[in-house]
């Protein structure tokens, strides 16, 4: 930590000034320095609202300032570190500052992440999609813009995002047609899937499990999941599957002799052309 012995005044005097007349040759520079400076200038304002004015006496201050730090945002897909102040309270304890906590908070890292993953972007080449090699925005290790950062951020953001979905509330959806398919990725690796079809013919994903085969234990976990989410069982409903004898009793066991089951006709065309030469 180091004690702040300067002057009242903006944290990047003159920096955008500067930045701006370079703005033709290098307007990331300007974005990026821009950004601090008004990162700054909230900052400030905030450490103002609970310490007062520099060097002021204020009887009903809560806190005093202590001194600067160094701490990382993101920016440009990846993190830069900014100086930034630091605040204790009347009691000795740290006080928050609401723009850095907002500031830090902010996911860009892992939207970016996700986006580029699912545009079929490579992790290996995260860091030169989000930034230029010869851009003015740095890029020194611990920028987060490596492969393995850019990775450990999508699989965190999707598990958070397949949580969200697994959770999702069924019962305002009107549906009439429940479509479950499992989709083979290994030998011991299968992703069972239901999609929904509402009366409107607009589908719906409902959920998504994982298990080793496409037996009836991973079927009935999908089937409960929908159920517990406020799927009627009571409903009768049109259910299409691959003809799986697992499926069809699992969905059975859940929705009762009422539910009409239909064979896939993409799989049944499939089966008969491998029988045939």
């Amino acid at each position: 930590m180091t004690r702040d012995i300067t002057p009242a005044g903006s944290p990047a005097t003159g920096v955008v000034d500067e930045a701006f007349a370079e703005v033709r040759a290098s307007f990331d520079r300007f974005c990026h320095a821009a950004g601090i400076e008004a990162l700054g200038t909230m900052m400030e304002a905030d450490v103002t609202a609970a310490c007062g004015p520099r060097h002021g006496r204020d009887a009903a201050r809560r806190a005093h300032r202590w001194g600067r730090t160094r701490g990382r945002i993101g920016f440009h897909g990846g993190k830069i570190e900014v100086e930034r102040p630091r605040v204790r309270g009347v009691d000795g304890r740290e006080i928050t500052i609401p723009s850095w906590e907002t500031a830090a908070q902010e996911d860009w890292l892992g939207r970016w992440a996700m986006n580029l993953m699912l545009i079929n972007g490579s992790t290996r080449r995260f860091g030169r999609a989000v930034r230029l090699p010869e851009g003015d925005v740095p890029a020194p290790p611990g920028s987060g813009i490596s492969k393995s950062a850019a990775s450990r951020r999508f699989v965190a953001l999707s598990v958070a995002r397949l949580a969200d979905f697994m959770a999702a509330d069924l019962s305002t959806l009107d549906l009439l047609v429940v479509q479950i398919d499992g989709l083979h990725l290994d030998d011991d690796l299968v992703l069972v899937a239901a999609i929904g079809v509402d009366g409107e013919g607009n589908k719906h994903p409902l959920a998504l499990v994982e298990g080793a085969t496409e037996n009836a234990a991973t079927v009935q976990a999908l089937l409960d999941n929908l159920v517990s989410r406020g799927l009627d069982p009571t409903v009768p409903r049109l259910f299409i599957a691959d003809g799986a004898k697992a499926l069809s009793k699992a969905i059975r066991r859940t929705f009762g002799p009422a539910a009409a089951i239909q064979r896939c006709q993409i799989h049944k065309a499939r089966n008969i052309m491998e029988r045939l030469p």
